[in-house]
């Protein structure tokens, strides 16, 4: 499933809204609005960068596994990452 309801958002203040799709939402809902589930449900879950999108920005897949399954979701993260293209380092992280 998807990580964000958007590509990864550019860098600004968690006090200023998202617009996402031309509608603004709030920083902390818009950030967790897909992830929250497996948090609420204790299910484990693994973010793999997966693509760019059309502006440059970083797209992922979440995966959520079974309750207690960690290690199952970790060897299925490991094989979808070895089909994956490298994700390269942003320039100010290298």
């Amino acid at each position: 499933m998807p990580v964000m309801p958007d590509a990864a958002f550019i860098r600004q203040s968690q006090n200023e809204p998202l617009r996402i799709d031309g509608v603004e939402h709030p920083y902390f809902f818009a950030g967790t609005s897909y992830n929250f589930l497996a948090n609420l449900t204790g299910q484990p879950s693994v973010v793999l960068p997966c693509g760019f999108s059309r502006d440059g920005l970083p797209i992922g897949l979440q995966l959520i596994g079974r309750k207690w399954r960690d290690i199952e979701l970790l060897c299925v993260a490991r094989a979808i990452e070895k089909l994956l293209p490298p994700c390269p380092v942003p320039p100010a992280c290298a």
